[in-house]
């Protein structure tokens, strides 16, 4: 089953931080079998800017849930067809009540900041069966474009980028382009399925692993022989068929 968009506009993929999209993947899906980065149930969808964008429903269904979380989120479920539900959360405004019928592309509530969060975004999920599920391939804008998949590595390789490589954040303000200042060591975490882009965790000499960013591949100079380093994994494989 495939679902529309939770937003008003085309995702990026977070392989894909300076694409024509407004609206960005900044977290991605991890069960846990990931331990690089921390467990995440869903998918964090930034606007880039202010809140108030419309949060949409992603197929017909029936609203179960209003309500507003231990830390203040605002939070909306819908349950549709074939075991499967979806989850809206941080909104700013709701416009659904509970057991309310709504229809696919039906405005339900605003994209917000509510809740604990850094930056106005959109914790987006999908359960089947009361299991949650990896959001992404679901999507039906996904269905055509391979290349928006993300690759996790299993083993990182260690790489070098020159002083004035720019790169961009993983997180709010992701479309923010910024240059290391120095020759930076980096360790692969991800590649988009293109081999444009690399999600790489970033340390120098003097402190423990830092923030995760994006560089294009083309700026990068393997410290070791790629093809020998790591297995490949796909955490956001097209749905199939």
């Amino acid at each position: 089953m495939l679902f529309g968009n939770p937003v008003k506009g085309r995702i990026g993929s977070v392989g894909h931080p300076d694409q024509v999209s407004r609206f960005v993947v900044t977290r991605i899906f991890n069960d846990g079998s990931f331990p690089q980065f921390g467990p995440h149930d869903g998918l964090d969808i930034d606007n880039g800017g202010p809140p108030g964008d419309p949060i949409l429903a992603i197929a017909d269904g029936k609203v179960t849930v209003v309500r507003v979380d231990s830390n203040g989120a605002r939070i909306v479920r819908i349950k549709h067809e074939d075991g499967y539900s979806s989850g809206y959360a941080h909104l700013e405004a709701v416009l659904v009540k509970v057991n309310q019928p709504v229809v696919r592309g039906q405005q339900i509530g605003t994209l917000g900041s509510t809740g604990f969060v850094t930056a106005p975004h959109l914790h987006f999920d999908i359960t089947l069966d009361d299991r949650r599920r990896d959001p992404w391939p679901l999507l039906e804008q996904n269905r055509k474009e391979a290349w928006m998949s993300l690759v996790l590595r299993e083993r990182f390789e260690r790489c070098t980028v020159p002083a004035g490589t720019p790169f961009f954040t993983h997180g709010p303000g992701v479309g923010t382009q910024k240059r290391f200042t120095a020759e930076a060591r980096l360790q692969t975490v991800a590649e988009s399925t293109d081999g444009n882009w690399r999600l790489l965790r970033y340390q120098d000499s003097a402190s423990a692993p830092r923030e995760l960013l994006y560089v294009r591949t083309s700026r990068i100079r393997p410290q070791t022989p790629r093809d020998a380093t790591y297995d490949a994994r796909v955490v956001a494989a097209l749905a199939s068929g």
